[in-house]
């Protein structure tokens, strides 16, 4: 069950990264290149918009699936419940909960019906707050843990195809590594995207 709903986060990944692609490629062109002139509308459209979508495409569809499905698959798959420790999801613990104070009360309802004397409620378990305390932890836990790995699963297909990409432009030296430790850290899409994702997702 995890795999598949990895899988359809991926492949709705796919679709958005297909859009992401198709309406920004012309849109960063248009900043860096200018528009087209009256007489150049072919040549401009292919150089500036044909020829990066052969790299934007792949970048994008493939960045997005990768994000959303290995955010997905951390999420859900038991393996990192086992890591983290038994999850329990908050909805599952308010049904614990609710189903001991239903035990309570039907055990004090029928003890009023054999006594005159009604008795209160049960007080609710101290270890219920500590209970969901540590139930949130590992839920937040496992969204850093699932959104940073998302984010550098993303930034290691990514930064292939946007260097190729800018290479092909001239936005690139051509010797420009395809991967790059240095760039890792100082691009905006690297080390801070994926501390970004991790935290958004714990947050959220």
């Amino acid at each position: 069950e995890e795999t598949v709903q990895a899988s359809r986060s991926a492949a709705a990944g796919v679709f958005g990264g297909l859009l992401y692609a198709l309406s920004a490629t012309p849109l960063v062109s248009i900043l860096r290149l200018g528009g087209p002139s009256a007489g150049n509308v072919s040549a401009w459209t292919r150089r500036a918009v044909l020829r990066p979508l052969s790299y934007t495409i792949p970048r994008d569809c493939g960045g997005f699936a990768l994000y959303f499905g290995t955010y997905t698959l951390l999420r859900t798959h038991p393996t990192v419940g086992a890591w983290l420790g038994t999850l329990e999801t908050t909805d599952a613990l308010d049904a614990r909960q609710s189903e001991g104070k239903s035990g309570a009360a039907a055990a004090n309802a029928a003890s009023a019906g054999g006594s005159c004397v009604t008795r209160d409620a049960e007080p609710e378990p101290t270890g219920a707050l500590s209970d969901l305390l540590t139930t949130s932890v590992k839920t937040v836990a496992t969204a850093l843990l699932a959104g940073s790995t998302a984010g550098v699963a993303t930034y290691l297909w990514r930064s292939p195809w946007d260097t190729l990409y800018k290479r092909a432009m001239g936005w690139r030296p051509a010797d420009a590594p395809l991967l790059s430790s240095a760039r890792f850290v100082t691009s905006p899409r690297g080390l801070k995207a994926v501390l970004i994702s991790g935290c958004t997702w714990a947050v959220y």
